[in-house]
């Protein structure tokens, strides 16, 4: 890539945007085809789709839904997670799973993250499982009619950078886990468990989920992929969608993708490859080129991190990072709304490495249709910025 070097008051031509999708024309081409075929609902695409992501990745059974929060719902529902029970998040979890928990009654217990990282650290997830099970145990002796509480551990490979830990000694605990595994399918990390089993991301937990949001890695526009390798909870939460599988006499969700949805999904799962390419060389064209300078970024796996988002930490008033990025014309976004201790209420304080990241950090473009240039702009930007 050439270097460019940035003043402040030259002009270019284009204005980059904060985010975009990935899409070519053979997306549009296949939903195009599927609406010419009057394939809108839930059909024979959407089974495709399913089929494509179960052998493309390896996955045993996948539910292909309408949205992320849709999956959280039917695996805490397949979990028979009721009121009382515990879902324990970090700080910048994906809000889905937050309000799904809330609504189903369960308690919602926050990590703040680790330093330097964008995950908690695997010592505080095993000491809040312990002090939630102490607690449980003392009204339990109290109370002859308290029953026995579940909990579950929602681990979150954030912005395609994967968790510095397995997950075998949190399950050891007791906690049931659910993986988001949305910044890093295709990731194509196999590794070995304590007894020699091979797992992929995905499928370290009970669930895995698979967003498939507009700005996701595979997007269908909304939409998400619920996986797992226990046919058990594969049939309990296909029953709970609108389908033929759909069990008499229970309550279900119209939770199902669409056809000409899974259209879209379908293409974009044989692009995967060219676009994780695209994004890791991106990527790691910023690492090398924040280097010279004060910011930083918590991307620490070269070769797996994928990239989903690029988070930058910049030690400067956000008013002056906003008003120097318009200069150049170059978008930036916020790496969550709001995270979620200030959704829920709780004191910043208490999530010191979750607030500085949420005030300090930027989202810079990162996505595969940046073009060469683009990117010498952005990563020239940044240097620029002292």
């Amino acid at each position: 890539m050439s270097k460019l070097k940035i003043y402040s008051k030259e002009r270019f031509n284009s204005f980059i945007e904060a985010s975009r999708p990935s899409l070519s024309k053979r997306e549009l081409e296949s939903v195009l085809d599927c609406m010419i075929a009057e394939q809108l609902g839930q059909g024979g695409v959407t089974s495709r789709l399913e089929r494509s992501f179960r052998d493309t990745f390896g996955y045993k059974h996948a539910l292909a839904l309408s949205s992320p929060m849709a999956a959280y719902h039917l695996a805490l529902l397949s979990l028979e997670i009721k009121a009382g029970d515990h879902v324990i998040l970090s700080a910048l979890s994906n809000p889905a799973c937050c309000d799904v928990a809330t609504h189903l009654g369960a308690q919602v217990h926050l990590l703040d993250l680790g330093d330097k990282s964008f995950h908690p650290k695997e010592e505080a997830v095993l000491a809040l499982i312990e002090q939630i099970k102490k607690d449980d145990n003392e009204q339990l002796s109290r109370q002859s009619s308290a029953k026995e509480k579940k909990f579950i551990y929602l681990a979150e490979h954030r912005f395609g950078s994967p968790l510095a830990y397995e997950l075998d000694t949190i399950k050891a605990s007791g906690a049931i886990v659910i993986e988001d595994f949305t910044g890093l399918v295709g990731a194509n990390e196999n590794f070995k468990d304590d007894i020699g089993v091979v797992n992929t991301f995905g499928e370290m937990g009970s669930f895995g989920i698979c967003g498939l949001s507009k700005y996701d890695l595979l997007t269908t526009g909304n939409g998400a992929m619920l996986v797992t390798k226990d046919i058990q909870l594969h049939k309990k939460s296909s029953s709970l969608c609108y389908s033929d599988k759909r069990e008499p006499n229970l309550a279900a969700y119209d939770y199902r993708l669409g056809d000409f949805q899974a259209a879209m999904g379908i293409i974009q799962i044989s692009r995967l490859g060219e676009n994780l390419a695209r994004r890791k060389k991106i990527g790691q064209y910023y690492l090398e080129k924040l280097t010279s300078t004060r910011h930083e970024s918590y991307f620490k796996n070269i070769g797996l991190d994928s990239y989903l988002r690029f988070p930058v930490l910049i030690y400067k008033e956000q008013a002056e990072v906003k008003r120097y990025f318009r200069s150049q014309q170059i978008a930036f976004s916020k790496i969550t709304e709001i995270p979620l201790h200030r959704l829920l209420g709780r004191a910043p304080l208490e999530f010191p490495n979750a607030e500085r990241l949420y005030l300090k950090s930027i989202a810079v473009p990162l996505y595969p249709n940046l073009n060469s240039s683009n990117v010498d702009r952005i990563s020239s930007a940044l240097r620029a910025l002292i």
